[in-house]
């Protein structure tokens, strides 16, 4: 056996290591579908991820690999559907061996991303010959983001020989100005002139009417990218400035029969289901009022009971016990407002919950709002 037989054995041997059970690869093909972007495919992700394995050179990360590939893919599946344009450093390296790192960089780092943003943008745009393309591309960017890079490099290096295009104000923008900005400049991005180039016969055998049912789909996958990341800024707006503290949440959870611990754990339901799309959503901001109708319409989860010794929530009692004005004060203003800070009123809270009269609630924020509801809105 020569080297290079030598060699090909090597690497078999070294493939095989990588190989998955079938439910392994089941169980990553449904995710694939349910959480990942249109275009991308299980098949290649798997392809993807055992070439950079065996391309990797830091010997740890087959090291790893190896030991648990089932576990080392489904890590590498988190990555890739929380990035699914992300490019293999394989193309990266093969990019800076031709043009050198510095142009490498620029495209790696910043072009490839504007790129992407314009083709998002452009798919809700009037033209249904341009909202076609844009989808195309990002279906070749998702289903092989390695080989849509490789070609769109190389039409970039073309297209950088041409001054009017490099002076072109849409290079200093931002892939969010680009993605979500009011007014956008007169550009043309690469990849449009890419795949004109490649689908313009195909675009234009479709007839009319075909390619505006081609651009309705693809307005259709701008508008359901747009309404998820609405949902996801609206759901992190809730984690930083909890719903269930709000006066008006509180109420309407003691009229549909929640406990403040229920509610707790409804709210948790409540942004699960926003960021799957399976509650609509309005605002980037609190989706208050969202969860209020969501809270009319589900059934109430059960009172979990009190927290498990040793969380933080008794750390907390203690605190309150000790630095009681400190902890009040901190409390949100609509609880100011109905008379948090009189002693009288919260002595009749606190004193049954410091005295393990009533069991420890989970948050003891929202189980004081409830103490305020019922005592200024629901005498």
């Amino acid at each position: 056996m020569d080297a290079g037989e030598s060699m090909l054995a090597l690497v078999k041997v070294r493939r095989q290591a990588l190989q998955l059970a079938p439910f392994v690869r089941e169980e990553a093909e449904a995710r694939v579908k349910a959480e990942g972007v249109p275009g991308m495919d299980e098949g290649r992700l798997n392809t993807e991820w055992v070439n950079d394995v065996l391309a990797d050179p830091d010997a740890r990360a087959y090291e790893a690999a190896s030991a648990d590939p089932a576990g080392a893919y489904r890590g590498f599946l988190d990555q890739r559907i929380r990035e699914p344009y992300h490019v293999t450093f394989r193309a990266m390296r093969a990019l800076a061996q031709r043009v050198g790192a510095t142009r490498a960089n620029t495209f790696v780092h910043l072009r490839w991303w504007q790129e992407i943003a314009w083709a998002k943008r452009m798919r809700a745009f009037d033209s249904a010959r341009t909202a076609v393309l844009a989808h195309s591309f990002l279906l070749q960017a998702a289903r092989d983001p390695g080989r849509a890079f490789t070609e769109l490099a190389a039409a970039w290096e073309v297209a950088s020989l041409d001054g009017a295009y490099m002076r072109s104000p849409s290079h200093e923008m931002t892939e969010h100005a680009i993605r979500y900005g009011n007014a956008l400049p007169a550009h043309t991005p690469v990849f449009l002139g890419l795949f004109a180039t490649k689908l313009g016969e195909n675009l234009d055998r479709m007839g009319l009417a075909n390619l505006s049912r081609a651009a309705v789909h693809a307005r259709q996958h701008e508008e359901a990218e747009l309404r998820a990341v609405h949902a996801r800024k609206a759901a992190n707006a809730a984690r930083r400035s909890p719903l269930s503290r709000i006066m008006g949440v509180i109420d309407v959870a003691i009229e549909t029969g929640r406990s403040s611990n229920a509610l707790v754990v409804d709210e948790g339901r409540f942004l699960v289901e926003l960021e799957r799309g399976r509650t609509p959503c309005a605002t980037a901001g609190l989706p208050y009022s969202e969860f209020m109708d969501w809270l009319r319409a589900a059934p109430p989860a059960e009172d979990p009971g009190p927290p498990p010794p040793g969380t933080a929530v008794y750390q907390e009692l203690t605190t309150l016990l000790a630095r009681p004005l400190t902890w009040l004060g901190a409390l949100p203003h609509d609880y100011q407002q109905a008379g948090a800070s009189e002693v009288a009123v919260y002595q009749a809270w606190v004193g049954p919950v410091a005295r393990r009269e009533v069991p420890t609630p989970r948050d003891l924020v929202v189980d004081y709002g409830f103490h305020l509801v019922q005592r200024t809105y629901r005498r």
